[in-house]
């Protein structure tokens, strides 16, 4: 069982003339999450004639953040998310066969909202992803 955090304070601590009306000095820096927190579970068993096997499950909550220093930009408040990512799989002699899922509860939600070119765009996570993983060593 493992678990891994941070917490993070970035603020700008000066600015120039030029970013005078952009930057303010204690002003959040963009697109830095305030929090992070990850819990895992790993579990190792054997299967079969004696090969080991592996199931390893973990979700990652990122905190909320500011897209940019504009407070009317609809990218101002990005809010807090979660993604989960899971994978099962079997050694057996110098082969690994993994079975992997990334977004494993296929979370669609809006993370961010850029404006590109002066279109308002959304961003999503990587929808939900899985496959398989070969792996020989030498």
């Amino acid at each position: 069982i493992g678990f891994n955090a941070g917490i993070t304070h970035s603020v700008f601590t000066q600015t120039t003339p030029l970013l005078a009306n952009i930057v303010a000095v204690g002003e959040e820096v963009p697109d830095v999450p305030r929090y992070q927190f990850t819990p895992s579970i790993d579990y190792n068993f054997q299967v079969g004639s004696g090969y080991a096997a592996f199931a390893h499950l973990d979700y990652t909550e990122v905190g909320p953040s500011h897209g940019t220093t504009l407070v009317t930009d609809p990218d101002y408040n990005q809010p807090a998310y979660g993604v989960m990512n899971g994978n099962v799989g079997v050694d057996i002699d110098s082969w690994e066969i993994q079975l992997y899922a990334k977004n494993l509860l296929n979370n669609s939600q809006i993370i961010a909202r850029p404006t590109v070119n002066y279109n308002e765009e959304g961003y999503t996570l990587r929808p939900l992803t899985a496959g398989i993983k070969v792996q020989k060593t030498f």
